[in-house]
């Protein structure tokens, strides 16, 4: 897909569920393409989900390009199969910004991972924007969304959603033992890079074959890059097996 086409289907996020037409245009002149591709609740529910930066803390770091001085913002990164496309899309509901980076004769890049590559450059473009007179620092709209608590943690949904359901079946279905990390993390080596490890139920964790700790829970510091298997076995002899990466900057 060219970053042009992913852009414009990216700005039915904030905008409601509108799809707006890519165009330049005078300041006063109105586009009239434009077609509701879904409800605001569903563009909502991923708007909250991408303007989560705790969460990408937790992925990416406390130091990451993607960290931003203002808060309302939402963001998708994406690296295609041996590094050949590097993708960052962030909005807010005043603008939009599509990078992507690669080769022109689509040859593997070195590494140069979504965050890395098109997300620095993605950062810096943003800053200026939200320097300039296009941010009317206009907030994202969550009004159709319901919170639900679990324990400490607050979880977003509709108010017609029966969560408890949604939630046991999550659990009673899913194949995997490993919820975290996923097959194919690629994580970013730094003083303070710290891999959550979360599963099903308490198992048994072995990062390449040596033995870390028996918890549903636990916490891998990588000391340096490469490649890693993580293995979880659970009581009752259930096993699974992914591999991550870490790299330096």
């Amino acid at each position: 897909m060219r970053l042009i086409d992913l852009a414009k289907f990216f700005t039915i996020f904030p905008n409601n569920g509108v799809l707006k037409e890519l165009k330049i245009k005078k300041e006063k002149q109105t586009l009239s393409k434009e077609k509701i591709i879904t409800h605001p609740k569903y563009a909502q529910l991923i708007n909250k989900i991408l303007s989560d930066r705790k969460t990408g803390i937790d992925q990416f770091g406390l130091k990451s390009s993607l960290n931003l001085f203002q808060k309302n913002y939402a963001l998708k990164t994406g690296t295609s199969r041996d590094f050949r496309d590097s993708w960052t899309i962030g909005y807010t509901p005043d603008f939009l910004v599509g990078v992507w980076v690669g080769n022109s004769d689509n040859s593997p890049m070195d590494r140069v991972s979504g965050q890395l590559g098109a997300g620095r450059i993605w950062a810096e473009i943003m800053e200026i924007l939200f320097n300039s007179k296009y941010n009317k620092k206009t907030p994202f709209k969550f009004n159709f969304l319901k919170e639900f608590r679990k324990g400490v943690n607050i979880e977003y949904g509709l108010p017609e959603d029966d969560y408890q359901k949604h939630l046991n079946a999550l659990k009673e279905n899913s194949p995997s033992l490993i919820l975290l990390p996923h097959q194919g993390d690629i994580f970013l080596l730094e003083n303070n890079t710290k891999i959550i490890l979360k599963s099903r139920e308490k198992v048994r964790w072995f990062i390449n074959g040596k033995f870390l700790e028996e918890s549903k829970n636990s916490i891998f510091i990588p000391k340096k890059e490469g490649n890693y298997q993580i293995k979880a076995v659970s009581s009752n002899g259930l096993k699974e097996l992914i591999s991550i990466q870490i790299i330096k900057e």
